[in-house]
């Protein structure tokens, strides 16, 4: 193929279907890498009686415009998270958190495994 023979026109469509397929996948892509992360998390959670790792939520109703939502639902989930002087049996402060930092490597992955699925046909 020549210089000549390439059509920009065939080029620009198909980078068109390209970006609508990852733009289809990527909610699916971003409720994975939720689920990553709220997982791990859960296995950091102090526990005692288990209803603060029951408590772990994932809201994906914005997925579609780019949003999950992670987190835990107790009342007491937000001081049990940012007590950094409390030792726990079982657990960590900032488990969450930590989660969060020590998944960021992995969710590009899980974006990527996801889009390449779903997506690039």
């Amino acid at each position: 193929m020549t210089t000549r023979d390439f059509d920009a026109r065939e080029f620009l469509a198909r980078c068109r279907v390209l970006q609508a397929q990852v733009a289809s996948a990527a909610p699916a892509a971003l409720v994975d890498a939720g689920e990553q992360v709220l997982g791990d998390a859960q296995q950091l959670c102090p526990v005692r009686t288990g209803t603060l790792m029951g408590s772990a939520t994932l809201d994906d109703s914005r997925a579609a415009r780019g949003e999950v939502t992670i987190g835990f639902n107790t009342t007491y989930a937000a001081a049990v998270h940012e007590r950094m002087d409390v030792r726990h049996g079982q657990g960590q402060a900032k488990f969450l958190a930590t989660a969060m930092a020590n998944d960021l490597p992995r969710i590009n992955a899980v974006l990527g495994r996801r889009i390449g699925r779903e997506g690039l046909r």
